[in-house]
């Protein structure tokens, strides 16, 4: 596998989504424009730490696999019937059985693995770092730094020897470059990141698919369109996103909300990125070959065309969008399945279209996402 950057094509797509983040157009004046950590019980906010605890545990569902909007609220009732799940005392004394069957009931997806993160995390949380996550911030002054605390280097079964003595420098099962970018996102939304640093936006499948369907980065294999994912995909992502950051002086914290919010409500909400399997629960998950929506004769269903038009016919990319990715692929099996993206065939659409501005209290563009950024000195 080959894989080539572009990075004047990269820094206009970011630019071009900054831009009408900052402007609230569309889709950001949408009332479904707003990060899942909205969601968070103001009983748990009142409690730095158990917040702390809350997104420390919620990277392990950050993987892909299960919308986030859904985690964050299934979280909310966990906490609300077994708040000791996000004690890291109580949970070293907690059996995999026990933790298992918590999560299959309130999350379901991949409870098997993840109880067996949560409970070594939540361990390791307790018995290194004195069950506070702001003791992992403590002195982190650079992204660097942060992979050094938090980046899993004791395997992925967790039972590999162990590359230091320092039980502090293990880190956690599952926390590999986008967990970490996904804790320190986190931590830095809620403004705990002092000073704060660059670090590079969650580098997962709404990156792939951004870039990679509008040709910033670009693919070469012997697999034809079918990609497994690799390192080798990510890495040339976040380099060129502390790139940009450095260059524009950009907010990570925006970066990261522009990036997804688009990828998640244009490209997500896409027919043409679509899969049956995705939405039909009588087929195999990995029946993924047909679109949805698509008609051969007429290129798409008329029942899609509103959806069309206000996902694929209103993208500011829509000239440069050279392929339709679906998710479902990725999450289920690891793939990045490169579809040519089939012809609008609209005779006119608005590049803006009509939307209901979101209401305050949905609205993401608060006072949180004012915050105040500063290059660290070099």
């Amino acid at each position: 596998m080959e894989v080539f950057a572009n990075k004047r094509r990269f820094f206009q797509i970011v630019d071009a989504l900054m831009e009408r983040k900052r402007l609230k157009l569309y889709p950001f004046n949408t009332k479904q424009a707003y990060v899942p950590q909205l969601l968070i019980l103001p009983e748990i906010r009142r409690d730095t730490v158990l917040l702390a605890c809350y997104y420390f545990c919620i990277c392990i569902y950050m993987r892909g696999g299960v919308e986030s909007h859904t985690v964050f609220k299934q979280f909310n009732k966990m906490w609300q019937k077994h708040p000791e799940m996000f004690l890291p005392e109580k949970v070293a004394g907690l059996s995999h059985e026990y933790i298992h069957a918590v999560l299959k009931r309130f999350i379901g997806w991949d409870a098997v693995a993840a109880a067996r993160f949560w409970k070594a995390n939540m361990t390791a949380l307790y018995r290194n770092w004195g069950g506070n996550p702001f003791n992992i911030l403590r002195g982190i002054s650079s992204y660097e730094e942060a992979c050094r605390r938090l980046r899993n280097k004791n395997g992925r079964s967790g039972t590999k020897k162990l590359l230091s003595l320092d039980p502090v420098e293990e880190g956690f099962i599952g926390f590999q470059f986008k967990m970490v970018s996904m804790f320190l996102y986190f931590c830095d939304w809620e403004g705990w990141l002092r000073p704060r640093f660059l670090y590079p936006s969650p580098a997962d499948f709404h990156h792939y698919r951004l870039f990679i369907a509008n040709e910033a980065v670009v693919i070469k294999t012997h697999n034809g369109r079918s990609i497994r994912y690799d390192e080798k995909i990510s890495n040339p992502i976040r380099t060129l996103l502390m790139k940009y950051l450095k260059e524009r002086r950009a907010d990570p914290v925006e970066v990261a909300d522009a990036l997804w919010l688009f990828s998640l409500l244009m490209c997500g909400e896409s027919p043409v990125t679509k899969t049956r399997s995705a939405e039909m629960k009588n087929l195999s998950l990995f029946k993924t070959n047909l679109l949805d929506g698509l008609s051969t004769s007429t290129g798409i269903a008329s029942a899609k065309k509103r959806q069309l038009l206000q996902t694929c016919g209103a993208c500011i990319l829509e000239k440069t969008c050279k392929f339709a990715i679906p998710s479902h692929p990725y999450y289920r099996r690891g793939i990045l399945e490169l579809r040519n993206r089939p012809p609008i065939g609209l005779a006119t659409f608005k590049k803006t279209p009509s939307a209901t501005p979101p209401k305050a209290e949905t609205d993401p563009s608060k006072d949180q996402f004012g915050l105040t950024f500063s290059k660290p000195d070099e």
